[in-house]
């Protein structure tokens, strides 16, 4: 069974973050996650957080989660990954036709150090997978201890799509791993598991999509490798496809001084974003087997470990480009992160081509961020993974009410916001006796609601005659304390 590591109330913060003239908010939802690394969607309103020691565990809307994982493969997964804690479970996906078939993807570090990549089965019941189910896809032998990329995700293609570090160590990929086409480190892979062939380098349980660009012909290089779609990477820890135009968004994350946020615009095959030649825009190693410059593919955006405001940053965790339907002026933003800096950043195009970093004005020291996600409306998660047993998973919102000049004092958090329904409950900060609660709409009009204290820290709340629509929930205690909230009912 698993022993979560928080109250089963949730005692929930928020924060918000300035984004012209906009506030961001960070809502905590569900218990603590021991190291968790990832998370993922199928395509309804669950999450699934995957833990570094090889379980997944479902995330429900209300913020509760089954006391029985969704899948349990930590007899499978490397056993030391807190001691070398770039190894454990990675990622996971689910297969665009996983409603009919059942068929969702993991990715994970194997007890001798090698990446599988293995398909699993859901059972008949839809919250738990059948662990016996495993089919190996790939195995991958990796030559050190880190840089795995690690991540996945199914393209518009409809291939799956796979990031694999450079093979690890700190020493500027020693073997030249990413620029040679013979090596399967430092790459972006593009493969088919619905055709799988026989006779590939590493299983026979995939097939290589024709449109991949070395795929082999009487004029390339034999030893090329047909897996391989970009090349050039370091350690492209976590990337995405952005839901309106497909475009590629990979976090690689660097050596010594430069984060890459690389941006391959249509996805075009073949590209080669430059490591260990050039780390970012600036020559790192190229004394041989370097092409010309204008051959290269460098950063939409890249920062320096050290900037102007003498904050450390180290290593880039990449997301997702805002496409969401409930948090809509959010669009277009794509959001990223720094595992150093505790940092969330908003990257927005800067009208000429280019694109502009905003950092948020506050730094979350207790946090370090290792993966964004989506729900099933496009709204984004991200995940905190502080190498403990007190991991969190935040959902990012936009505070409408920011922009009609309401200052809210944010004592209660809203579970689920988004509603349904018209029925919610509030998990309060600290603990706090009700004379009364209020929903008012953007017109100010009150719509009165009938309380069931649960505790002092929490009240399930039912609205009378109340539409879809923004509006702000307060609260008044006893002691005639006013708090606000915003909540969206759907």
């Amino acid at each position: 069974m698993k022993k979560f590591y928080s109250t089963a109330l949730l005692m929930l913060s928020f924060v918000s973050l300035s984004l012209n003239a906009q506030d961001i908010i960070l809502e905590p939802i569900g218990p603590n996650f021991n190291y968790p690394t990832n998370i993922a969607n199928a395509g309804d309103s669950r999450m699934f957080v995957l833990e570094q020691d090889g379980f997944i565990w479902i995330l429900k809307s209300d913020g509760t989660v089954p006391s029985t994982p969704f899948l349990d493969i930590d007899a499978l997964v490397y056993d030391n990954y807190q001691t070398e804690w770039e190894r454990g479970l990675l990622s996971m996906v689910f297969h665009p036709n996983y409603s009919s078939n059942g068929y969702f993807y993991v990715n994970y570090i194997d007890q001798v150090g090698n990446n599988i990549i293995s398909r699993f089965t859901v059972t008949a019941n839809p919250d738990i997978a059948d662990v016996n189910s495993e089919l190996v896809i790939m195995n991958i032998p990796h030559p050190y201890d880190a840089h795995h990329g690690g991540d996945m995700a199914f393209g518009p293609d409809g291939y799956l799509y796979i990031s694999k570090g450079d093979g690890g160590t700190d020493q500027g990929d020693p073997d030249n791993r990413s620029q040679n086409l013979a090596e399967i480190h430092g790459k972006m892979l593009r493969i088919d598991v619905d055709n799988p062939t026989s006779g590939n380098n590493y299983g026979n349980n995939y097939g290589i999509p024709a449109g991949n660009p070395f795929v082999e012909t009487p004029t390339d290089d034999p030893n090329t490798l047909a897996e391989i779609w970009l090349y050039g990477f370091r350690n492209p820890a976590k990337f995405s496809f952005d839901s309106s135009n497909g475009d590629l968004w990979i976090g690689d994350v660097g050596q010594e001084d430069i984060e890459e946020i690389n941006l391959n615009a249509g996805n075009v095959p073949g590209k080669n974003y430059g490591w260990r030649c050039y780390e970012g825009s600036d020559p790192f190693n190229t004394s041989v087997g370097c092409p010309p410059i204008g051959s290269l593919e460098f950063a939409a955006h890249e920062y320096n470990h050290f900037e102007a405001d003498f904050v450390f940053r180290c290593s880039v965790a990449g997301g997702y480009r805002h496409r969401g339907t409930i948090n809509t002026n959010l669009n277009g933003i794509y959001f990223a992160a720094d595992w150093c800096s505790s940092e969330i950043f908003m990257i927005t195009p800067d009208g000429s081509g280019g694109w502009n970093r905003v950092n948020h004005p506050t730094t979350f020291s207790s946090n370090r961020w290792v993966a964004f996600g989506e729900d099933n409306n496009g709204e984004l998660l991200v995940v905190s993974n502080p190498l403990s047993n007190n991991g969190q998973v935040y959902k990012i919102k936009e505070d409408l009410l920011s922009t009609n000049s309401v200052s809210l004092k944010h004592d209660f958090s809203i579970i689920p916001n988004p509603a349904e329904d018209n029925v919610v409950t509030l998990n309060f900060n600290k603990a706090t006796s009700l004379k009364e609660v209020n929903a008012i709409n953007l017109q100010g009009q009150k719509i009165e609601a009938e309380i069931e204290t649960i505790n002092s820290t929490t009240a399930r709340i039912e609205f009378k005659n109340i539409s879809s629509g923004v509006y702000i929930i307060e609260t008044i205690s006893n002691k005639g304390d006013k708090s606000q909230n915003k909540l969206i009912i759907k």
